[in-house]
């Protein structure tokens, strides 16, 4: 039996297990509200991780190609781009199906050609990963490049306003309309 019949055969449980990897990644309480909590308003995040993962698992069953993997990854990833997780940590969650492929099909198999089989299928999914990884890195310099602007156009309205100061004409200078000093 071919890998990919395997996977297919177990998708449900190792879909299961690798969601209970991601949560895991988060503190305990996150992660049982995951479980807990199946509604896609009242827990968006749990939802987007369940989305993710299945079209990810569905890619590598159909051995999809960069770009499949970068739409599959991204609502995940930029996700965890706004939490506080390490670049290492945000796309963590790609390497944590390992696992949950290891725990589900090696259960009562020892098979060699089994065995060879998953080691191709860890060389696509690190694939996946560094998809994962480059689509976080793209999230994160957005986030710093709209930070960037904020603090540029904040400088720009307080030199403004010191050099109306120093002309001394009241006209020149406006009032500031940043909210968040």
């Amino acid at each position: 039996m071919a890998i990919e019949d395997r996977l297919a055969e177990h998708k449900k449980q190792i879909l299961k297990r690798w969601a209970e990897l991601i949560a895991g990644t988060y503190p305990a309480e996150t992660a049982r509200f995951f479980a807990r909590e199946k509604d896609r308003f009242a827990n968006p995040v749990g939802y987007n991780i369940q989305e993710c993962i299945q079209a990810i698992f569905d890619g590598l069953l159909q051995h999809a190609d960069g770009d499949y993997y970068a739409q599959a990854v991204d609502g995940l990833v930029r996700v965890r781009a706004i939490q506080e997780f390490s670049a290492g940590q945000a796309v963590a969650f790609v390497s944590l199906l390992r696992y949950a492929v290891r725990d589900e099909l090696l259960k009562d198999d020892s098979d060699t050609d089994l065995l060879r089989e998953i080691m191709d299928f860890d060389l696509a999914l690190d694939q996946v990963l560094l998809v994962a990884f480059d689509a976080y890195m793209g999230c994160r310099e957005k986030i710093l490049d709209i930070k960037a602007r904020e603090l540029r156009n904040r400088h720009q309205r307080i030199l403004k306003r010191y050099e109306a100061m120093l002309v001394k004409d009241p006209a020149l200078i406006e009032p500031d309309t940043d909210t968040n000093n």
